[in-house]
């Protein structure tokens, strides 16, 4: 936050790294599997017909550009970079990150905490143990919009705990990253 942050327009073609789906990895590789496999058919179709003696070497030659499309093929996708990708519908997220919103309101109601940090450490210990998502009626605690459990941080699908003068107010981000007011509590001790 000290530094300014510089964007700048980078040309489609220096992106380098750019990862893919398991799915969009392997269409990738097949369609370069493909396009090979059909440049060596091409090539081994007008070497037969040049020739008696490449008619003779024909299905071998096949044979060698199947293998070679094949291996190709394994290569383009082992290289590759993926990573893991959750498809989720745009009704499925929202009304899944208001139900997970909810139960982090009904988490900081449940325990007692005196301080800031102690309300922000029970929130923690709830949301890191899996097992505790059921107890809250969630399947588990994944934020399907920026990817990962939700966590206290200002982005869509998360929430923020914020100390006022006297007050402890639950934040929560909807979808376009704007806040949500959802609950304040007085601190103890602070009158």
């Amino acid at each position: 936050m000290r530094d300014d942050v510089r964007v700048d327009w980078t040309p489609y073609a220096e992106k380098l790294n750019q990862p893919f789906s398991r799915q969009s990895a392997l269409t990738l590789a097949l369609n370069r599997g493909a396009e090979f496999f059909a440049a060596g058919l091409f090539v081994v179709w007008l070497l037969a017909v040049a020739g008696e003696q490449h008619r003779a070497r024909f299905r071998r030659r096949i044979a060698t550009v199947t293998l070679g499309s094949a291996a190709l093929v394994g290569l383009v996708y082992l290289s590759l970079p993926k990573i893991e990708v959750k498809l989720v519908s745009g009704v499925y997220a929202y009304s899944e990150m208001r139900m997970a919103q909810s139960a982090v309101q009904i988490a900081l109601s449940d325990f007692d905490w005196r301080t800031t940090a102690g309300a922000r450490a029970g929130l923690r210990k709830i949301i890191s143990n899996p097992t505790n998502a059921a107890a809250y009626y969630l399947r588990n605690w994944d934020n399907y919009l920026v990817g990962g459990q939700i966590r206290e941080e200002d982005s869509p699908g998360n929430y923020l705990l914020r100390e006022t003068t006297n007050q402890l107010q639950l934040v929560t981000f909807d979808e376009n990253g704007g806040e949500n007011i959802v609950d304040t509590w007085d601190l103890p001790g602070r009158r």
